[in-house]
């Protein structure tokens, strides 16, 4: 992993940050949702952050992180393949361990706001 490595958006709650050579110092926190999505969607993830913001035992917590996450990847980025969420999908797998398909999604993501 080379140590200059940057992506384009992120998202701090997620960021990995602990991995040698990721730096989200200088890169802007990704918060508008995407154009086009119907409000059904825009409120069902609110209401997925809503979950997690209001969990306080450890337990809530993770379990609310894993509906987020898996929602995020299995529903919304089919559905809306865009960096909003290829970059929390990343960050997420990337703090899972799974760095080659996390470098994939930001690279989309890098590709998609070039």
């Amino acid at each position: 992993m080379a140590s200059a490595f940057h992506v384009p958006f992120h998202c701090p709650q997620l960021a990995p940050i602990h991995i040698m050579g990721w730096d989200y110092s200088s890169v802007p926190e990704l918060v508008a949702l995407p154009d086009g999505m119907p409000e059904e969607d825009a409120l069902a993830l609110a209401d997925n952050i809503n979950r997690l913001l209001k969990a306080s035992a450890p337990p809530d917590v993770e379990r609310c992180v894993r509906q987020l996450a898996l929602s995020w990847e299995d529903y919304f980025l089919p559905k809306f393949p865009v960096p909003f969420f290829q970059v929390r999908v990343a960050d997420v797998r990337a703090a899972g361990g799974s760095l080659s398909t996390a470098l994939q999604l930001y690279d989309e993501a890098r590709m998609f706001s070039d």
